[in-house]
């Protein structure tokens, strides 16, 4: 922002010497600049002295002294004639206005009109075609910038990253001084911090400040000072305490000459003492904090204030004082009516904080508060999710809310254990279904918005290729493709937007909640079927266990030695050479915690909705004693009953049958997990014997072949290799047959960027439905790409599983399927065949048949062919009889 100010008086000159030390003094000979120039016809000169006040104005946050001057401003630039402001000075005056404005609003904290601000600029500077007039990036930059530090505040990092990355391009193709590049790093480090990438933000951060310290912290001392202080939220996150003194240390002395700076170091220096347990001393630096905000207004430093001492008061036992303090923050965003996405963030946090104390309570009213608190926390997430479009974001929204509702839940178990009332059961289930699937029930209802919503044809085709050019693009490291991907998905955003605005169907059917009540879910099920709704929180687990006529809220201690029994008991099971009986000891511990207290035996189907580490775990193996699950038992899978009611509620439509694929992999190949599958055509070749359709194997089964085909089949089976990467899981890839003309890998992206409808998808490779775990989501795995595209239920693995017995299991699966059985069924009897036929052998142990598991829908793929059969036994006799009768009256005649 290169905006050349009017020396000649010297006024300016002597304002800027007090600039960062005496706000009223830099001000006043600013205002005689102003004064000296209002007397003259040089408007564009009286603007850049303006500018300069409302720098001063923002610097120090007067924002009575900043809204006057952009008024002020923003006069004098509409008077301005059109030969003045299509000039290059009058052109920089105008987005100065803009920026202003922004910053303004971004300083109240007013995000969605600071944001349109800094939007304009950014369209005003794309858009100008006038070749005579210069377009200055800093503003690009500046404006990048407040619009990531807003995103960050909405918890929205990938959306900020990319801002900062934007801006770092930018840097680089306009060779912009070090000092800038700097800035936008140090931006990145506090990125890194919040994403508690500890490591990365001190690299980012101590590069800067080492090279502050070369050239002199005085000459760049606010971002001297600011990247120390971020230093020091660093080292005290990671429990380095005599780094952070350090720099506290280091800082302190220039503190007098940038007062501004004075919260964040009675803050940084409160934090220290809570790590060193000078409580006493701790507070009295927040309670200095709060003094000094009293007068400014800023009611969001205030409310992260409160969250912080209200933190402290828990440490020090006053749970009274934390409450009231809570209480305080809430009172300010609902009595001030702050309903800006960073306030009902804090709200979120103020509610969980709050909840955790309230659940610890014996008294009814308390413990009915914190149920009321982490209702209205659910509805706080449902305005929030109005405005976040990236899975990644949304997921940092669940994790900020997820414990509040966990103390939600610990209190309703507390009130339902004195009393088995129904409506705190169904407070509870809410509470559950709420928590689980948010990001994937919101791909299946935007997908279902988009083709009943009334959007034209060529639209929807629009964003269709929006989103498969942004997952092509995400797969390049160039700089031109990220550019060029910065572009797509604002492009992308934008269009979103147009959808929700002007087709309000869109709109209502995007954002409609459909979580069923627990009399709605009974409804659904048959006598003979158990759903168990689990929520695995930190400290317990509950379960809301589900019939035709019973409902029970259960509650468990969720333990570390609990986990850590079912994760010893996946290895076990994944390990064909696994001791048996160590297996079945683990595998009875866990059956007595998570089954026995909920399970019945004249129930035959469970529907298991997980959580947590329960993802891991195919409770078909667990162990009675006597017999595995298995055995007794007809086991099925989904997230949560809104997500089986979603997926029931798919259209069928009809199509061929079956596409199966069994890529070949050479020995020869350069990837050593995809080594050759011997058994895959064979396998292929035999299920295909049930069910008319296509295969693809060898040379034929590319990627290619895959994309051009699987929209035209509602059963497609699978039969590869699958490479899990539980890091990054959207790199987590299926492989078919190596093409010279592209890319052989499927990966969980360009699932996310493909429509299907089929009703069954079987994965049989390995660890289809392995990756990384997150809170409310479950498993970021293949099989759950799968549903994100369309499918209605998936078969996978859990762990690598034998290609032998796999083929096996698969073929009796199909032909159980071909018979019209639910896809349960005809798992479970496919397993119990091989179990069967492998009884006096190895095979029988878990790990050859147990990785199998069926997720989703459940119901056939087909109409029996039994029933065929029934009537051919029936009606040809009938017929022959009918015939010989008629025979017999002809001869007679």
């Amino acid at each position: 922002m290169n905006i050349g100010l009017a020396q000649d008086s010297g006024y300016l000159e002597k304002a800027a010497s007090f600039i960062y030390s005496d706000k009223d003094s830099s001000l006043f000979y600013i205002e005689k600049q102003i004064n000296l120039l209002k007397g003259k016809n040089e408007p564009l000169e009286l603007l850049e002295a303006i500018t300069y006040k409302t720098f001063v104005a923002g610097y120090y946050s007067d924002l009575t002294t900043l809204k006057n001057t952009i008024a002020l401003e923003a006069d004098i630039y509409n008077n301005l004639s059109d030969s003045l402001s299509n000039t290059q000075e009058g052109f920089d005056i105008g987005s100065m206005l803009l920026y202003d404005q922004g910053k303004y609003h971004y300083k109240l904290n007013q995000y969605d009109k600071a944001r349109d601000a800094f939007f304009k600029i950014i369209e005003r500077i794309e858009s100008n075609n006038d070749i005579s007039i210069r377009k200055d990036h800093s503003f690009l930059t500046v404006s990048n910038s407040y619009l990531a530090l807003m995103y960050i505040d909405e918890l929205k990092y990938e959306v900020a990253e990319e801002f900062y990355n934007e801006n770092l391009r930018l840097h680089k193709l306009n060779n912009d001084t070090e000092t800038t590049f700097l800035e936008t790093q140090n931006l990145l480090a506090e990125l890194k911090l919040l994403r508690n990438e500890n490591s990365e933000s001190i690299h980012l951060a101590r590069k800067s400040v080492n090279r502050y310290e070369e050239i002199g912290p005085e000459k760049q001392l606010n971002s001297y000072i600011s990247t120390s202080q971020l230093l020091i939220d660093n080292y005290l996150e990671i429990e380095q305490l005599d780094s952070a003194q350090y720099f506290i240390n280091q800082t302190k002395p220039y503190l007098e000459k940038r007062k501004r700076f004075a919260n964040s170091f009675n803050r940084l220096q409160a934090d220290l003492y809570i790590k060193q347990k000078a409580y006493d001393k701790a507070e009295n630096e927040y309670l200095q904090i709060l003094t000094n905000l009293e007068s400014t207004g800023n009611h969001f430093e205030k409310i992260r204030i409160y969250l912080r001492l209200g933190k402290l008061y828990t440490l020090k036992e006053d749970n009274e004082a934390a409450r009231e303090i809570y209480g305080k923050g809430l009172s300010l965003i609902n009595d001030e009516e702050l309903r800006g996405s960073n306030y009902l963030i804090k709200k979120i946090e103020l509610l969980s904080e709050s909840n955790q104390l309230l659940s610890k309570e014996g008294e009814n009213e308390k413990l009915e508060l914190a149920v009321k608190q982490g209702q209205e926390l659910v509805k706080t997430i449902d305005l929030l999710k109005l405005s976040f479009i990236n899975d990644s974001d949304k997921q940092n929204l669940i994790n900020a809310s997820i414990s509040g509702i966990e103390y939600s839940l610990d209190a309703l178990n507390k009130l339902y254990a004195k009393q088995e009332n129904d409506n705190h059961l169904e407070a509870a289930f809410q509470l559950i279904e709420n928590s689980k699937n948010s990001i994937l029930l919101d791909a299946l209802t935007r997908n279902k918005a988009s083709s009943f919503s009334g959007i034209p044809e060529d639209m929807l085709e629009e964003e269709k290729r929006l989103r498969v050019t942004i997952n092509n693009l995400q797969k390049e490291k160039s700089e031109e493709s990220k550019a060029e991907l910065f572009k797509v998905k604002n492009d992308y955003n934008n269009l979103i937007e147009l959808f929700e605005s002007d087709y309000p169907k869109y709109y209502q059917l995007k954002y409609a909640k459909n979580i069923p009540s627990v009399k709605e879910l009974q409804n659904e099920l048959d006598n003979n079927t158990l759903f168990l709704n689990f929520f695995s929180g930190n400290n317990t687990m509950h379960i809301v266990s589900v019939s035709k006529e019973k409902k029970r809220l259960t509650t468990i201690e969720n333990s570390e030695n609990l986990s850590n029994q079912i994760i010893a008991l996946t290895k076990l099971l994944s390990d064909p050479k696994s001791d048996i009986k160590e297996l079945n000891v683990i595998s009875t511990k866990l059956y007595e915690q998570l089954l026995k207290p909920v399970i019945q035996d004249k129930y035959i189907n469970i529907i298991i909705a997980a959580d947590g580490v329960l993802h891991y775990l195919p409770f078909e193996a667990l162990f009675n004693g006597g017999n595995y699950v298995v055995d007794q038992y007809i086991c099925s899978y989904v997230n949560s009953a809104s997500l089986l009611s979603e997926l029931k509620s798919k259209p069928t439509i009809k199509k061929n049958k079956l596409l199966a694929f069994a890529p070949r992999f050479s020995k020869k190949s350069n990837d050593s997990q995809l080594q050759p599958l011997p058994n895959n055509e064979k396998e292929a070749n035999t299920i295909a014997g049930y069910f008319r359709g296509s295969i693809f194997k060898g040379e034929q089964a590319s990627k290619a072949s895959f994309a051009d085909n699987l929209e035209s089949y509602n059963i497609l089976h699978l039969a590869t290799h699958a490479i899990v990467d539980n890091e990054t899981p959207e790199y987590s890839y299926l492989a078919f047959t190596e093409d010279d003309t592209e890319d052989s890998f499927l990966y969980v992206n360009d699932l996310y960027a493909t429509n299907m409808n089929a009703k069954l998808i079987t994965l049989s490779a390995c660890e289809t439905g392995l990756g990384k775990l997150q809170k409310g989501e479950g498993m970021i795995s293949l099989s759950r790409a799968f549903f994100y595209a369309g499918a209605s239920s998936i078969a996978h693995t859990l762990w690598k599983a034998n290609d032998n017995s796999s083929s096996q299991i698969m073929q009796g699966f199909y032909e159980e399927l071909s018979e019209g059985k639910p896809k349960n069924e005809a798992l479970r009897n496919a397993k119990l065949n091989f179990i069967n036929a492998n009884s006096d052998n190895n095979l029988s142990h878990p790990y050859y048949w147990a990785g199998f598991v069926i997720s989703g829908d459940t119901t056939p793929v087909t109409s029996s062919n039994k029933k065929w059969a029934w009537f051919l036994v029936v009606l040809v006799p009938v017929f022959l009889v009918i015939s010989s009768n008629k025979r017999r009256r002809n001869n007679a005649a």
